[in-house]
């Protein structure tokens, strides 16, 4: 099975950047991360002899809503949440206290649907992408939508079905609906590979959209993962395209990017913020990612 770049490409992504992150359908079985396959075998009851050509089907669909390099290194079945040092007290709110979750960025709404696996009544969590094309084939994909077979092995006895609701939206169109719906009442928002994707001007556009998503209280969070530098300032990466480079900060930047937002919107709260650095995985420095400066910071904001 191939793919026509040709067909999908976009103005501001060069072509042999984008063929350069895809992971060919011969290599998918090698390449699917095991957080994804986890929720494919045990969430989504998928036989593993079947794993590998089903997500190939859906990644080709995918790249033809929008070529993402994550769609090409199959990283929406890559469950950033889970692996996060946070994911224990998200994971805690959710599930034993019905705490409004966002996931911005959503993809795929895998993280979601790893929330669900692990026992969440997804009735308070949002996913929130661009791109509306992707709400279906995450339906598609992990077989938890309004008419999946129902068959899902983390179902309780009460009954309960995947109800967390999609929504497309730009985070940097202040006319969209949904930000005044969700205006101080976000107990967790969730943004996973998301920060990385904008220059200096739209990221602080982004961070101050989140800060005003935040229900301000203590116990609110924020968590995510994004690429990062070693260096001390703040360097440019063509994460999407060269044309359009994008910033990637060091943990020290990162945290006062933050602070100053959180000043700037006049929260009164105390801040606790975390930043754990991990190397960039190997299969990441391809393409245009080859900058032995680059790394991925897991890192959290919590009121206290």
């Amino acid at each position: 099975m191939s793919l026509d770049f040709e067909a999908i490409a976009r103005p501001h992504i060069d072509l042999r950047y984008l063929q350069s992150f895809f992971v060919d359908t011969v290599n998918v079985d090698a390449n699917i991360p095991s957080s994804g396959r986890l929720l494919l075998r045990e969430y989504s009851c998928i036989p593993d002899a079947r794993i590998s050509s089903h997500v190939a089907r859906v990644q080709q669909e995918a790249y033809k809503v929008y070529p993402y390099p994550c769609i090409g290194m199959l990283r929406f079945l890559l469950c950033t949440l889970s692996e996060h040092p946070a994911y224990s007290q998200v994971r805690s709110l959710v599930v034993e206290h019905d705490a409004r979750f966002l996931d911005l960025g959503c993809c795929f709404g895998q993280d979601i649907s790893r929330l669900a696996f692990d026992g969440a009544n997804t009735k308070n969590c949002i996913g929130v992408d661009l791109e509306s094309g992707y709400f279906d084939l995450a339906y598609k994909l992990f077989d938890d939508g309004p008419d999946s077979r129902g068959n899902l092995k983390s179902m309780p006895p009460n009954g309960y079905q995947f109800r967390a609701r999609f929504q497309a939206a730009d985070v940097l169109n202040d006319h969209a609906k949904i930000w005044s719906e969700l205006k101080e009442s976000m107990d967790i928002v969730h943004t996973g590979s998301f920060f990385h994707l904008f220059d200096a001007a739209k990221q602080k556009r982004a961070v101050s959209r989140v800060v005003e998503l935040l229900n301000p209280k203590k116990g609110t969070m924020v968590v995510g993962l994004n690429l990062g530098t070693t260096s001390k300032e703040p360097c440019k990466i063509p994460v999407v395209s060269e044309i359009e480079p994008a910033l990637c900060h060091s943990p020290q930047s990162w945290r006062q990017f933050w602070q100053e937002a959180i000043r700037e919107a006049g929260l009164m709260h105390e801040i606790e913020f975390l930043v754990k650095v991990k190397p960039m995985p190997e299969y990441l420095r391809i393409g245009l990612l080859k900058d032995p400066k680059l790394q991925e910071m897991q890192w959290s904001l919590k009121i206290v």
